[in-house]
């Protein structure tokens, strides 16, 4: 079984950011990290001392509406354990009005997995055959809100995802 950790839009909280990758790291090993922009110098720094802790640990970056002096690409796919990962920061797919451009990219490189932020809002679901998933916003910490994304993928290809919160 792999763990995926999705995070997003951390928008110089860099220690809002460390602070759910240690939260994901209490609850077991991650395997896979994705970092889904606005916040890519965030992501430098606390990919650093995640390397040195979990060397083992792939990371995947998009760039986000915010990130343009970085060379990130806008979009990302890949795989884990024969499951197809889409991942972008959603700004050109328009994610704020609709998700229908997403999906479709998604389906396109046959992700089963479309992770997204740029709204700031947690959102999880299942549609279009996809498990589409936004971990919120880790720069509007608080109660009520969502620190990451979590999707366990097993061995078999079953995907288990949900949204993991602030305590």
């Amino acid at each position: 079984m792999k763990r995926v950790i999705a995070v997003s839009d951390s928008h110089g909280y860099v220690n809002d950011l460390r602070d759910a990758i240690e939260l994901a790291e209490k609850v077991g090993q991650i395997d896979v990290l994705v970092f889904l922009g606005d916040g890519y110098a965030d992501i430098e720094v606390v990919w650093n001392e995640l390397k040195a802790r979990s060397p083992q640990t792939a990371i995947y970056i998009v760039r986000g509406n915010n990130d343009w002096r970085y060379q990130s690409p806008n979009h990302v796919a890949f795989k884990v354990d024969g499951v197809t990962f889409y991942a972008c920061h959603g700004h050109e797919w328009q994610v704020k009005y609709s998700l229908h451009r997403l999906c479709y990219a998604a389906k396109e490189k046959d992700a089963r997995v479309a992770l997204y932020g740029h709204t700031h809002r947690s959102h999880l679901e299942m549609d279009y055959g996809l498990y589409l998933m936004n971990p919120g916003a880790i720069c509007e910490r608080g109660i009520g809100k969502s620190a990451y994304a979590e999707i366990y993928v097993s061995d078999e290809g079953q995907i288990n995802a949900d949204l993991v919160f602030w305590k």
